[in-house]
Order: C-alpha cells, then sequence, then structure tokens
C-alpha cells in the first residue's frame, strides 16, 4: 500500500495544533508573544488535471506553510528541537525555513525612565499602559539589533492575535489614539 502524503502531513499538523492548544490553556496567564507560536497558514494537496480535481487518486505529495514565531525567552535551537520531536514519526516529511529572524538575548526589564515618562503621560490622558508581548513583529526588532533600546507604542486596545482572521483594529480604539 502506498503512503498518502495528504494523511501524513495531516498528522503531523494536528500534532502542532494540539501543542498549541495545549500551550495556550497550560499558560493561559502568559501573553501570546511569549508563547511558542506554530499556526498553519496554507495547505496544499490532491492531484489534478485540466484544472479538475481527480478525486480517486491518492496524492504523492502535500504542502503546508507553518508560521513559527519564537518567543524572545525561547532559543531557537529549542524551538526546532521540538518540531523534529513531533518530525520524528512522519521520516517522509521535510521542511524549509523561508525567513527567519535573528536571535537577541531577551531583555525582560521595560521599566526605564522612558517607559515611566511615557506611562505617566497616558495615565494623565485617562488611559493604562501595559506591557504587552506580541505574536507579531515591527520596526522596533532593526533598532533592538544595533543595539538601541525602544519601546513599541501601540495607542489602541491589542485583541489576542492582532493579525489572526478578521483582522481589525476598532474605530473607538482608533479614537482614543
Amino acid at each position: 500500500a502506498s503512503k498518502n502524503a495528504t494523511h501524513e502531513l495531516v498528522l503531523f499538523l494536528v500534532q502542532l495544533v494540539g501543542f498549541q492548544q495545549s500551550q495556550l490553556k497550560t499558560h493561559s496567564d502568559t501573553p501570546h508573544g511569549l508563547l511558542l507560536s506554530m499556526n498553519i497558514t496554507s495547505f496544499r494537496s490532491g492531484v489534478s488535471s485540466g484544472g479538475n480535481v481527480s478525486l480517486n487518486i491518492i496524492p504523492a505529495t502535500a504542502q503546508a506553510t507553518v508560521d513559527v514565531r519564537v518567543p524572545p525567552t525561547m532559543l531557537k535551537k529549542n524551538a526546532l528541537e521540538q518540531i523534529h520531536g513531533y518530525l520524528k514519526n512522519y521520516p517522509s516529511i521535510t521542511y524549509e525555513i523561508n525567513s527567519e529572524a535573528e536571535e537577541r538575548e531577551y531583555d525582560s526589564s521595560y521599566e526605564t525612565d522612558f517607559y515611566k515618562m511615557l506611562a505617566k503621560s497616558i495615565k494623565e490622558h485617562g488611559m493604562n499602559s501595559l506591557p504587552y508581548h506580541a505574536e507579531e513583529s515591527s520596526d522596533l526588532r532593526f533598532y533592538l539589533e544595533k543595539g538601541i533600546r525602544g519601546l513599541g507604542f501601540t495607542p489602541f486596545t491589542i485583541p489576542e492575535n492582532l493579525h489572526g482572521v478578521d483582522e481589525c483594529v476598532k474605530l473607538s480604539d482608533l479614537e482614543l489614539g
């Protein structure tokens, strides 16, 4: 019996989804940006002929894209070890890394003089400032790579997974900022 590439890939991806869901449950008080994030962003499989999917042919190949975001509290090698742990059960699955950010030391001390001044000003306008570790990235990473400390500033309420399905910023939040 020939292997079904779609089944193999789906079984692997189910493990990644299970890890993600388990992690969110066991670390519910941890900002998502401080957790290893593995989101499936595309999936392609099947055999087609003349623009039509062949319904009775087992596909020899399948592809998926997984957006992996390694938190600043984890080394990339540890994230790869996690992925390889799942891949060991699926020797026919290969992967490639299309893009990666530079790894840098995690600095959890955000309460600098600048932060305190900014927080005070924000409070004077009836709002609160809170540290937020986001899954997404900003241009601040380029400054941090050069040793220039900085703060990201988002003058609105940030929903978990800002870059998710139906990504948007509420008008009421824009009016605040």
